[in-house]
């Protein structure tokens, strides 16, 4: 079945667009609600809400005659009750929550709350609100409508307010909307499906918390970043994959779970820092976080629950915990915890994607799952001096390109949902392989000192692993044990066997041939 090719034609496309943002007002931001929110707060009876009997109580008093003997103990037993009817602090908090909502439902928004954040449908997408910010509007909020100012001002009701509106405001996910594609833009939002790509009215049950920048075009153009790509990436299968891994920051796992970081690898002067840049610009700074490695892998979590909500997590650095679990777990886009500062941990379970610049890879662990884990592109051009350009970012955004660089993107996206995964790409797959041996101190010295793998000729590993050792104290690298060492050699597709002269690696010495023969 092919999932992701349209029938529909360029004047098609542009006749839905124009459908959808015919007439459409301009959708205000989450301040401007909070605002027309608090200019419309009016004092409400909060002993009325924490009391409804009281109408009827008073209404009945107005029936009774003081003087009549026989309503006498009546109307003192529903003075005593009206009387009783005191409005605490726990009133104050619910009911306050309780008309934010009213005023926000009469006019069409909708609050809710998402891995520990308040969030607000503002007709386009939910929008984060900042806690600090929020607390301040509900504790303004609750003066309007007639909380006591000695309550109201104080930081430790405000603190309960927003307690009270984060358990009162929950909006159940579908899990239906996991596996969907949807990429929310200025002027629509567009939906793969089985039937190909469309552009479709914005809807809250999406629950997209951001918005890009810019409109979707399909007649939109990028000649200056086209230019500049060919230039830092001339292999074609190489940017087939950059526009897939930006892609990939589109979706979600239960979609497109490769189980893949990106790293950008380059030694300075060959474009990676104007990819990164761009990226960030074309998904919008508000929805890419920073973060380091060592910050987003350390035990407490602070980090990890503030990309819960974000595309990408864009970072400059790969040191920290290479070796964590907390890293095998975000690498590999499983479930991780996490949690906000002074409250209960919660399990994350889709987040920022990563990609990570760096001008040398780490020194990690060896195993072939920790390898599979990272998607390497190589920028090995350096860009001679006269030919940079410290403006090509401005320029390129400048120029209107960013429609134009999201419909390559968008063709990288379709191409991975219909592969379900990434393309296949030699340079890719070369210095993934050579990061491998690389990072094993026990194939380096294999390559490095002219051995190769034999189907005839073998070397005692007592001959090869002093040699070894040799070689890693010359290198200034650790070691692997004798044992180890001749593990990585089998684990590594080197035959490593028992024979009557003690264990033996299938290797030969190219240079002098001393190896024996079997």
């Amino acid at each position: 079945m092919n999932h992701h090719k349209s029938t529909k034609n360029i004047d098609d496309l542009e006749s839905e667009i124009e459908a959808l943002t015919e007439d459409k007002p301009n959708q205000p931001t989450a301040r401007e609600i909070l605002k027309t929110i608090t200019n419309e707060a009016k004092p409400v009876d909060f002993q009325l809400l924490a009391y409804p009997k009281l109408t009827e109580w008073r209404e009945e008093m107005t029936q009774l005659d003081q003087n009549r003997k026989e309503d006498q103990a009546r109307l003192i037993e529903l003075g005593k009750k009206i009387k009783d009817c005191k409005v605490n602090q726990k009133h104050y908090l619910i009911y306050s929550i309780v008309e934010l909502q009213r005023i926000a439902e009469r006019k069409g928004w909708v609050f809710s709350k998402r891995v520990g954040d308040p969030y607000i449908y503002n007709g386009r997408f939910w929008e984060k609100l900042d806690g600090e910010k929020y607390k301040y509007f509900l504790g303004e909020f609750s003066v309007k409508i007639g909380v006591p100012t000695t309550m109201s001002k104080h930081y430790t009701f405000r603190d309960e307010l927003f307690k009270e509106f984060m358990s009162l405001n929950y909006l159940d996910i579908a899990d239906s909307l996991d596996d969907q594609v949807l990429i929310n833009l200025q002027n629509g939002c567009y939906e793969i499906g089985d039937q190909g790509g469309k552009l479709r009215e914005f809807r809250q049950d999406d629950f997209l918390t951001y918005q890009l920048s810019f409109d979707y075009d399909p007649k939109a153009k990028a000649p200056l970043f086209e230019k500049y790509l060919e230039r830092v990436l001339p292999s074609p299968d190489l940017r087939k994959i950059f526009f897939e891994t930006v892609a990939y920051t589109l979706t979600k796992n239960k979609r497109c779970k490769f189980e893949k970081m990106v790293i950008f690898k380059g030694e300075g002067a060959n474009g990676k820092s104007v990819a990164l840049e761009l990226i960030q610009e074309l998904l919008g700074r508000n929805n890419v976080s920073n973060y380091s490695l060592a910050s987003l892998t350390d035990q407490k979590g602070y980090q990890r629950a503030n990309i819960g909500n974000k595309l990408v997590n864009i970072a400059s650095e790969l040191s920290g915990s290479l070796e964590s679990d907390f890293f095998k777990q975000l690498a590999s886009g499983e479930p991780v915890e996490a949690r906000k500062p002074y409250m209960e941990a919660f399990i994350l379970h889709d987040y920022a994607r990563f990609i990570f610049a760096c001008n040398v890879l780490p020194q990690v662990e060896h195993t072939e799952g920790f390898f599979r884990r990272f998607l390497i592109i190589p920028f090995d051009v350096t860009i001679p001096r006269e030919e940079r350009d410290v403006d090509l970012v401005n320029k390129i955004i400048k120029a209107g390109e960013l429609s134009g660089i999201f419909k390559l993107v968008l063709e990288g996206l379709e191409r991975i949902l219909r592969q379900r995964g990434f393309s296949q790409c030699a340079e890719v797959d070369n210095i993934g392989e050579r990061y491998k041996r690389e990072s094993n101190s026990a194939l380096m010295f294999l390559d490095d000192e002219g051995y190769s793998t034999s189907d005839k000729f073998y070397t005692r590993i007592t001959e090869l692993y002093p040699k070894y050792m040799s070689y890693c104290r010359d290198a200034g690298t650790k070691p692997f044990s004798k044992l180890n060492f001749a593990k990585q050699l089998d684990k590594n597709a080197i035959l490593v066997k028992r024979m009557n002269v003690g264990n033996v690696a299938y290797v030969e010495l190219k240079k002098d041939k001393e190896a024996e023969k079997f």
